[in-house]
């Protein structure tokens, strides 16, 4: 087994601004790799041993970090927020295809500096192909197609009906996922000499990038590209730091769930990440999941790792900016980036593609046009200052983007910022994290070197492998937490549908359905079943974990004065169950006017009616239920890894650390 290495400062390049803070990182990596360097002289069969391989793995992934050339910042979003005009509009030239009203964007690009124009293509090897080909096949509910060639799985998919095995409410088949799922098939077939047991890369003109990076205007056909793992674009332009590479990932929500599956397998690569959204619907359904994904990646606070752009902030109108709805204006529904979801206001750009164009045409633009530009007037002035002066770090993003539509801003971000952010933040990490590496090592070493019966070690291992592999399913999909998600979901929209005639609706104005219906509905009627149904959830989590543990007939373990795991997880459920603080920040909020406040002004009275309020809901209702689900999940998971925790104290037998 190849063991990482001893680091050198020198090995660490894009930390030099930081000489302390990588120096104690290098010498935390140093103490780790020394211990599994003397695990391996002494005791080199625990180089197997449960956890070892994960934390040696962990140990490389580390060092991949700190020995990075360039950080990678990812583009990332709901489609159709516009990433690619942005990023047209920071690199100063059309590098990335721009869509229209459909995805445009269908390859993972990265995208960085080099002398001269350039653009590779990636394929995919064969492990990387088999990987996707498993997951596409997983997202239409495929079974059983492991082991089976491209002519066996197409003549599968020829008779398949996704909806007859559909099994979770949160992730439907979208209308091109067979299709896509076929001409992929077919490409391999087609296109076999693509795809090798090592990558293998070509070199394209660079004009050929909207050609082989766009999903194909007519119909999809099987072709070579949609076997490409990633491009790398290189132009010679000083607009973008030579110390980061922008990846440009496919939008999120788009008629193709192969975009999402893209993006998110990217997620793990990343550095940092450039989050996008709309301004008229910020909170949207892909962009929580995106944010979730974020958040598992990088941790629940996203300081110096992650910034959201809130592009189109032509999108709300007057009434929306400064009066909102029940008194709750676009800034101040910003503002729960901060406030509910841990990302800093400071970390929060604003964007405007109209005022970019007018900026960029004269030179300049006029603080009183770029008002107009999104529906504001100089009389407006006052009630912005005293929105903006509840958000300072707002209020400098607002002034950036009456300047240039905030390109500049984010052109200041990408050169300036971004690279020694995240360099710190890494230090940071590794200083975190490696000390729990090492004590995991030291534990193994010490185990390895114990007089502790073989009975003991036994019983220890075994308690720590079960509730890893419980672990493990917090982290994929569930059967479990699928069919919760029905449940809550079902008696949400039961609720809803029986408190909501046609007739009530009908006859009401779209302010009224706004201003009045909504607010009776999300705050009074639908919020405390929620928030019942959240309590029934977390007591059904515990008892399904404790069945499951029960039904491995797990030996007798002490854990000391705490008593067995088994004592442990009843005291966890007991505090769960009595305070639900824990709940507070991710406690999604069905009642939030800032979300549809454009529909409140009197002008769309004409195209927002009781079908359309009834969709409305009934997605609020899909969302805050999978928000309330992921939260429910990932505290399991923390109490589970925290009696994992408890385990290796007490025994010495710690699971692999987490990054």
């Amino acid at each position: 087994m190849d063991l990482p290495p001893r680091l050198e400062p020198t090995s660490c390049p894009l930390m030099a601004a930081d000489p302390a803070g990588r120096d104690r990182a290098v010498a935390a990596f140093n103490e780790a790799a020394a211990l599994a360097a003397e695990l391996a002289e002494k005791h080199p069969r625990h180089l197997a041993a449960p956890g070892v391989p994960e934390t040696l793995q962990k140990l490389r992934e580390v060092r991949d970090r700190l020995t990075r050339q360039r950080y990678l910042v990812g583009f990332l979003g709901p489609s159709q927020c516009g990433k690619s005009t942005t990023l047209n509009n920071l690199l100063g030239e059309p590098v990335s295809v721009e869509g229209n009203t459909k995805a445009t964007t269908s390859v993972v690009t990265r995208i960085r500096r080099a002398p001269e124009y350039g653009l590779t293509l990636r394929y995919l090897c064969v492990a990387d192909y088999q990987h996707r080909r498993n997951i596409l096949c997983d997202w239409i509910r495929l079974p059983n197609t492991a082991g089976l060639d491209e002519t066996r799985i197409l003549e599968k998919l020829a008779g398949h009906n996704p909806e007859a095995s559909a099994t979770a409410a949160a992730r439907p088949v979208k209308p091109d996922d067979k299709l896509y799922l076929t001409r992929f098939l077919e490409s391999r077939r087609a296109h076999a000499g693509h795809v090798k047991a090592v990558a293998h890369e070509e070199d394209r003109d660079y004009t050929d990038r909207g050609i082989v990076l766009v999903h194909p205007a007519g119909e999809l056909q099987p072709a070579p590209t949609m076997l490409l793992a990633e491009a790398d674009v290189r132009f010679p332009r000083d607009t973008l730091d030579p110390d980061i590479e922008l990846v440009d990932c496919p939008g999120l929500g788009a008629a193709r769930s192969v975009d999402t599956v893209l993006t998110k397998d990217f997620i793990p690569k990343l550095d940092a990440a450039l989050l996008f959204t709309r301004a008229e619907e910020l909170f949207n359904e892909p962009l929580l999941d995106i944010l979730g994904d974020l958040k598992r990646e990088f941790g629940d606070r996203l300081e110096s790792r992650v910034w959201v752009v809130v592009n189109k902030m032509d999108g709300p109108l007057r009434h929306a900016k400064l009066e909102g709805v029940q008194g709750v204006t676009s800034f101040d529904a910003i503002a729960d980036f901060d406030t509910r979801y841990g990302l800093p206001l400071s970390q929060v750009l604003l964007g405007c593609k109209p005022i970019y164009d007018d900026a960029k045409k004269a030179g300049s633009v006029a603080r009183e046009k770029a008002l107009g530009k999104i529906h504001l007037e100089p009389d407006d002035e006052p009630r912005l200052a005293e929105i903006l002066g509840k958000y300072p770090a707002m209020k400098f993003a607002f002034e950036e983007l009456l300047k240039d539509g905030g390109v500049g801003n984010l052109r200041r971000l990408i050169r300036e910022t971004v690279a020694r952010s995240v360099a710190a933040q890494v230090a940071r990490d590794a200083a975190r994290t490696l000390p729990e590496h090492a004590e995991f090592l030291r534990g193994v070493i010490k185990e390895a070197s114990s007089g502790r019966s073989q009975q003991e070690r036994e019983a220890a291992i075994r308690w720590r492998n079960a509730l890893m592999g419980q672990v493990g399913q917090t982290f994929g999909r569930s059967k479990f937490f699928e069919g919760e998600v029905r449940r809550i979901r079902d008696t949400l929209l039961t609720r809803f549908e029986a408190s909501t005639t046609d007739e009530a609706l009908r006859w009401q104005s779209a302010k009224s359905l706004v201003d009045e219906q909504y607010r009776i509905d999300a705050e009074s009627t639908l919020q405390p079943l929620l928030d019942k149904e959240t309590g029934e959830l977390v007591r059904a989590a515990y008892a399904h974990y404790s069945d499951a543990l029960e039904k491995q007939n797990l030996p007798a373990l002490s854990l000391g004065a705490a008593g067995s795991p088994a004592d442990i997880w009843v005291q966890f459920r007991r505090d769960d169950l009595q305070n639900l603080g824990w709940l507070t920040p991710v406690r999604p909020r069905l009642y939030q006017p800032e979300l549809i406040q454009r529909l409140a002004e009197d002008n769309l009275a004409g195209v927002f009616g009781a079908a359309e309020y009834r969709q409305l809901m009934r997605s609020k209702i899909r969302t805050a239920v999978h928000q309330v689900v992921l939260a429910v999940m990932s505290r399991l998971r923390a109490r589970l890894e925290e009696l994992v925790r408890e385990i290796r104290k007490v025994l010495w037998t710690p699971g692999p650390a987490t990054a």
